[in-house]
């Protein structure tokens, strides 16, 4: 960038780009000037993404009045033409007037009895349908509705097929806490999935159904948390930290503190609460143990919490979780309704009952556990330790008020992030004050990042661990090294891979920077800050090395950490060069006929950086329609081709910040080629693509320091309205993604 962008002059009094455009834009931009360059701006997107808000929460749609929490991954039972099949100890909810099952059939129709009974009552109706395509359908049986009161009724279903054979659908084998169908009075160990509706024809929107998702959204959370909760997080929390951002933009414009009372709550400081708020607000939303992989992270965490040991990175007799968190997981039937549409969390406050119930008559030791779990046990337990102080001080309350705490933690460390991408452009572009708040905004709204930093999951170690470096490696290029920065640097980079194996993929990033350092500054008196950079990272190392057989004994054959082995994997991508770049190809691009087919059906990049990447909740079960991946597509290219304009526009700036600028663009490029290389499969045949959008989030804070430098690409005078618009979008999206798993899993 100029001078102007980089630091000399501010924005207000820049002239340039399309300046000269004619009469109309520089009325137009004449306008966005000052002030107004935000308000304006914020306000027509915000009432674009509020509309759009408003609109999809005003539909009427179906809805459940309640199920049994098991979603449908295989067949669950088969019943020949007479037989009977019952599924007992179901809750018959308040307002039900269908009862639907899935049903696997051959024939071109099906039919069968349907009985319920409950409350000393047996209804009986005829269920009716027709496979669909896989032999699957819906069946829907009407009953007499209930009323509104009591919330529920223990109930019985029974269906009795009439002309053939049919077979249910739901999950191979029973929790602990489930008792099993009867097929003619034998058991049937099986989970069987039921559903149960309002009367045909009754839809509600999500307007209408507020009340019910807040007090569903309560269940099995910490004892402070109920229905209040959640009007008060959506209503007055987070539109709090809405307006605290746009305060945040006004106030750089016009470089002034953000209170004039309170000049210790500096921007970045204030971007890191604004994260830490929004995390945290998703820590709450979420249900309990249903991100990825939390169940076994909890596990690692709580074990490593009580023994001051990580579990073994191998296969052993011991459980994988322990009493107490085994019988929360059943509680909330977490393995019969994750990964599925037709799954839900539990929602009847007599459930919650249930398990309280269970808790104080059952042993549930918390120390048990210890087991392998695939997730979390072959990684190193830096991160889980950053979470035993927050288990440790909750630990004599409930399993889910030591989840909640964990989260917090993990929110800190997403706060960490944004914080560290303010930064970053704080650190280029001194003087532009919009854009480094833009940055760490960006960062704080980001959907998925905002989901992964409010669960327990030791990527938001590796995301933060990568955050800080590249902060730390920006700061001595544009600062020089100095043996503060060089301590900082050299411990965080020993650190990152203790997080997470997967941390390596930012070293070559790092090292392009650390040349670009002395290259710039070469003579003795840097010399200590070099020393206090390698000391601090081989202090660090060392001391690991030290401490390793008491917290994390090596394993002989096995991996020293990372899940993965980063070494192995991206060792086949080198031995196989021209065979990954086709995986790389295909991955972005349609596939060549000299290709060979190496990911399923579809654009791999959409599923896995789009979809995955930017809005996809619970373990990747809701996300929203086609559309709104469209839309952010167009965004993100257009963002894209903004930036290059920049660069092109801003070259002599540019070409004097080049290290800076490599750095930041190698990261993503760095952890994208180490992510697909972890999952590169040169003979193709998979059937799902595996890799996950949030393994691109250690480039996070570089991504939107590439975003930012788009809104520069129409000229400076368009920085701030444009910089404003993406931040508002992002909010927009952020609070819409709230909104979705809100509603997703409580209706």
């Amino acid at each position: 960038m100029s001078e102007g962008a980089a630091g000399v002059a501010p924005v207000r009094g820049a002239r340039g780009g399309l300046a000269r455009a004619g009469v109309v834009g520089n009325r137009i931009l004449a306008r966005l000037e000052g002030t107004r360059g935000v308000w304006w701006p914020a306000a027509l997107v915000g009432a674009i993404m509020l509309g759009l808000i408003v609109w999809q929460l005003a539909i009427p749609r179906e809805y459940f009045t309640g199920t049994d929490s098991v979603a449908i991954s295989s067949v669950a039972a088969n019943v020949g033409k007479g037989q009977t099949l019952c599924v007992p100890h179901l809750n018959l909810p308040a307002e039900t007037g269908r009862v639907q099952l899935a049903v696997f059939a051959q024939g071109p129709q099906f039919a069968a009895e349907v009985r319920v009974s409950a409350a000393g009552r047996t209804t009986a109706s005829r269920m009716e349908g027709v496979p669909g395509p896989s032999s699957l359908a819906l069946g829907e049986a009407s009953i007499p509705a209930r009323r509104s009161s009591p919330a529920s009724v223990p109930a019985t279903v029974c269906l009795t097929p009439l002309d053939g054979p049919m077979a249910l659908g739901g999950m191979i084998g029973l929790q602990a806490n489930q008792v099993p169908a009867q097929l003619d009075g034998a058991p049937v160990a099986n989970r069987v999935a039921v559903w149960f509706l309002p009367p045909a024809g009754r839809e509600r929107s999500l307007f209408a159904s507020a009340g019910a998702i807040f007090s569903r959204a309560a269940l099995f959370r910490p004892g402070i948390v109920g229905a209040w909760t959640y009007p008060f997080l959506l209503f007055v929390v987070l539109p709090l930290a809405w307006a605290l951002s746009l305060l945040l933009l006004v106030r750089a414009l016009s470089d002034r503190p953000l209170f004039s009372r309170l000049r210790s709550l500096r921007p970045g400081l204030a971007i890191a609460l604004i994260a830490f708020v929004n995390a945290g607000s998703w820590a709450l939303i979420t249900p309990a143990f249903n991100a990825p992989d939390e169940p076994s992270h909890f596990a690692y965490a709580q074990y490593f919490a009580e023994t001051g040991h990580a579990p073994p990175r191998s296969p052993n007799a011991l459980p994988a979780y322990s009493s107490e968190q085994t019988l929360a997981l059943d509680a909330v039937d977490i393995y019969s309704q994750i990964s599925n549409v037709f799954g839900r969390p539990p929602w009847l406050a007599s459930q919650q009952t249930q398990w309280q119930r269970e808790i104080a008559s059952t042993p549930h030791p918390a120390s048990n556990g210890g087991g392998y779990t695939e997730a979390a046990s072959p990684h190193q337990p830096a991160y889980y330790a950053l979470l035993a102080p927050a288990y440790l001080a909750v630990r004599s309350q409930s399993t889910f008020s030591q989840l909640a705490a964990m989260r917090l933690v993990s929110a800190l460390l997403g706060a960490l992030v944004a914080f560290c991408a303010f930064g970053i452009v704080r650190e280029l572009l001194p003087h532009q004050r919009v854009a480094a708040v833009a940055a760490g905004l960006l960062v704080a709204f980001h959907p998925m990042f905002g989901f992964i930093s409010g669960a327990v999951n030791n990527d938001n170690g590796v995301n933060a661990a990568a955050a800080l470096s590249l902060y730390l490696v920006i700061r001595a290029l544009r600062r020089g090294l100095t043996w503060r920065v060089g301590l900082a640097l050299g411990a965080t980079l020993a650190i990152a891979p203790f997080m997470k194996e997967t941390a390596y993929e930012i070293y070559p990033a790092v090292a392009v920077g650390l040349v670009g350092v002395l290259w710039r500054e070469h003579r003795v008196r840097v010399a200590p800050a070099w020393a206090a950079m390698i000391a601090a990272f081989l202090a660090v190392r060392g001391g690991w090395s030290l401490l390793q057989p008491v917290f994390y004994p090596s394993v002989a054959g096995q991996p020293t950490g990372g899940g993965v082995s980063a070494a192995s994997s991206v060792s086949l991508a080198e031995h196989m060069p021209g065979r990954f770049l086709e995986y790389l190809w295909e991955l972005f691009l349609p596939r060549l006929s000299f290709m060979g087919n190496l990911f399923p059906p579809g654009w791999p990049f959409k599923a896995v950086y789009l979809v995955r990447g930017w809005a996809s909740f619970g373990w990747y079960t809701w996300s929203f329609p086609k559309w709104v991946y469209g839309a952010i597509l167009v965004v993100m290219i257009a963002i894209g081709v903004l930036a290059l304009s920049t660069a092109v526009r801003e070259r002599i700036a540019a070409k004097r910040r080049f290290f800076e600028l490599a750095v930041i663009a190698l990261f993503p490029v760095c952890v994208l080629v180490a992510v697909e290389a972890a999952f590169f499969a040169p003979d193709g045949g998979r059937m799902v693509v595996a890799e996950q959008g949030r393994y691109i989030f250690p480039a996070i804070a570089a991504l939107a320091a590439i975003a930012v430098a788009g809104t520069f690409g129409l000229g400076r005078r368009w920085h701030v309205p444009l910089a404003t618009m993406l931040v508002v979008a992002m909010i927009g999206l952020s609070y819409a993604s709230q909104l979705l798993t809100l509603g997703s899993f409580f209706t």
